[in-house]
């Protein structure tokens, strides 16, 4: 179960890195 925990984690986590990269690559000029 921790196994498919952190798999979770990391997939959620590299969505936000993905939002975060959009939305910084769209605030710069």
């Amino acid at each position: 179960m921790e196994g498919i925990t952190k798999v979770k984690d990391l997939n959620s986590g590299s969505k936000r890195v993905t939002v975060l990269a959009k939305v910084l690559s769209v605030g710069e000029p």
